[in-house]
């Protein structure tokens, strides 16, 4: 049976307390950072959006994934457009099939998802999200981030490669995944991901393919690859990006590929790690408007308020997502703007990784990775 990507693979976001939690007092000696601002700054005015009856009595539901990002986005958009509008915002948990069988059905449980880069295309061609106007948002405005006919950008989130200061000295700490790949030059265990998003990449880019020539994705190649790695990985394939974060606080593993996300908690909990950003793998999240919503007008103002210079500045404090707005960034501390893969001086170094690929490969491709993984001995989801 083929699966898809699961969502514990794409983003989800580890909170520095629950590192603080899980990894005791091992390498606390280091003081929290400052970020240059309070993590979720009160979103009090916004341009544009001073009608605070605007919406009063409509309803608007929705669909987000939990945990530390769905926070992040209820302090950063959903709450002020709440408090800015007047609209009621209910969340409810998202769930793909669901959301089609209840459009299907003519009983829309939602009106707006967050759609991964995966499935945003096939949710629109399902028939279960609708096709956005492509002036709802100046496309001008988003950068090198582009709209897509079923969903506007949110934020983005990248994989980076996350090592322990101990492997070296500054200088001796690898650049770029041709680096951190090297055996010989880094034999200490490493940690990847048990899924192929971001792991195929890895490969590809560590055998020596140019960035501009990734995709489409040569999988045997890929995987070929990762025939060397599976001694240094061992055990530790993460199926949450929090295990490796955990991992490398406890010095089971100096290397691992993860989140940016989740590598920054551990960074601003004081702890002896730091981000290899050059070649980050950057995904992006998308919000789109289910397929016979009757909410519509609500929903396409709540993505109008989300890609607002102000919401998408906070959203990078609330939870160290990058703001797909360049805009945004004029009301970022500089020393916070380093933190997140979108920060505009970092733009060259990142691959964006590739919606339509992926969204047509997805399938398949999680069909063989997980039966490479089986043959080496690695349980799967």
């Amino acid at each position: 049976m083929s699966r898809s990507i699961s969502r514990r693979a794409l983003g989800g976001a580890l909170g520095v307390s629950l590192i603080a939690a899980a990894c005791g007092g091992d390498d606390a000696a280091q003081p929290p950072l400052d970020v240059g601002a309070p993590l979720a700054t009160p979103l009090t005015a916004v341009v544009g959006f001073d009608e605070p009856r605007r919406w009063a009595g409509r309803t608007l539901r929705v669909g987000l994934w939990g945990g530390e990002i769905q926070r992040g986005i209820a302090a950063a958009v959903l709450d002020p457009f709440s408090a800015l509008t007047g609209a009621v915002v209910t969340i409810f948990q998202a769930d793909y099939d669901r959301l089609a069988t209840s459009v299907a059905d003519h009983e829309v449980y939602l009106d707006v998802v967050v759609a991964d880069l995966t499935r945003v295309d096939d949710l629109l061609s399902g028939g279960a999200t609708q096709a956005l106007p492509p002036d709802l948002v100046d496309p001008v405005r988003l950068g090198p981030v582009p709209p897509v006919s079923g969903g506007m950008p949110l934020y983005a989130y990248a994989m980076v490669g996350a090592v322990r200061r101990d492997l070296g000295t500054p200088e001796e700490l690898p650049g770029d995944w041709v680096e951190w790949s090297d055996l010989s030059r880094y034999p200490s265990p490493r940690s990847l991901p048990a899924s192929p998003l971001g792991t195929l990449e890895i490969a590809l880019l560590a055998d020596g393919v140019a960035r501009d020539r990734l995709y489409p994705l040569d999988i045997e190649r890929a995987l070929a690859k990762l025939d060397a790695y599976v001694a240094s990985v061992g055990e530790h394939w993460w199926r949450s990006g929090d295990e490796a974060v955990i991992w490398l606080i406890q010095e089971a593993v100096s290397l691992a590929a993860t989140w940016h996300h989740r590598a920054t908690a551990a960074v601003l909990d004081g702890r002896p790690i730091d981000i290899v950003w050059r070649d980050a793998l950057t995904v992006v999240d998308y919000l789109a408007v289910a397929n016979g919503s009757p909410n519509l007008d609500v929903a396409s103002d709540l993505i109008r308020f989300a890609l607002t210079d102000e919401v998408q500045s906070v959203l990078g404090y609330a939870a160290q997502l990058g703001p797909v707005v360049p805009g945004a960034f004029r009301h970022i501390a500089p020393v916070q703007a380093r933190r997140l893969p979108t920060f505009p001086e970092r733009r060259d170094d990142l691959i964006l990784v590739d919606r339509a690929w992926w969204g047509e490969q997805r399938e398949a491709t999680a069909t063989r990775f997980d039966e490479w993984l089986r043959t080496r001995g690695v349980a799967t989801a």
